[in-house]
C-alpha cells in the first residue's frame, strides 16, 4: 500500500510507502481501489472471499485437504443491512 503525503507548503504530493514513519500531525490521503478479504472456516475448511467495489463474495469448498472446489457465491460481509 502507497500513502500520499500531503504537506501545506507542497503543492506536488510527495509519496510515502506505508511502514516507513509518518510524523505525528501529518496529513495524508489513501486512494484504496480494491479491497479482498479471505479467510477460510476452520469447521470446513472452506476458504471465503470477498471483494470490493466489485461486490464479489464466494466460498470454495475444501475438496481435499490441500484443494478447494469451484466457487460458490455467498453473501455475508458484504450484505446490505
Amino acid at each position: 500500500m502507497t500513502w500520499t503525503q500531503i504537506t501545506a507548503d507542497q503543492p506536488a504530493l510527495g509519496r510515502v510507502v506505508h511502514d516507513r514513519m509518518i510524523r505525528p500531525g501529518t496529513l495524508f490521503a489513501a486512494d484504496v481501489d480494491d479491497v479482498t478479504v479471505i479467510g477460510s472456516e476452520s469447521e470446513t475448511g472452506a476458504q471465503y472471499v470477498a471483494r470490493w467495489p466489485t461486490g464479489q463474495e464466494y466460498l470454495r469448498p475444501a475438496t481435499t485437504a490441500t484443494s478447494l472446489g469451484p466457487p460458490e457465491p455467498v453473501r455475508r460481509l458484504l450484505s446490505v443491512r
